[in-house]
């Protein structure tokens, strides 16, 4: 059995970083913090269902694909504006799914 409190508490964080004015590939950045908390908390705990878990492993591959910070810079996610608003759309479409749906 798997315990999604947390999980939803993460994707909540990251679907409100999405908000805002900098760029889309900016607030991407920082909303794949928190989504990297709740991965490594997955390591011992089980946050998200089976059907969940692999869409997330998926959208963690694409975040982090390259470093997400370089000294105390953070820049913005390199990808297309295209493939920020897919990874965007993906973040809150999960987020919806932990939630419960609409």
């Amino acid at each position: 059995m798997f315990d999604d409190s947390y999980a939803k508490q993460k994707f909540f964080e990251a679907v409100a970083a999405l908000i805002g004015t900098a760029s889309l590939q900016q607030r991407l950045r920082f909303a794949s913090f928190p989504l990297i908390t709740l991965r490594a908390s997955a390591a011992t705990n089980q946050h998200l269902s089976p059907d969940i878990e692999l869409r997330f492993q998926k959208l963690m591959e694409k975040l982090t694909a390259k470093p997400l910070a370089l000294g105390d810079a953070y820049p913005p996610l390199e990808v297309t504006d295209d493939e920020a608003k897919e990874l965007a759309d993906e973040i809150f479409s999960i987020f919806v799914k932990v939630m419960g749906g609409l």
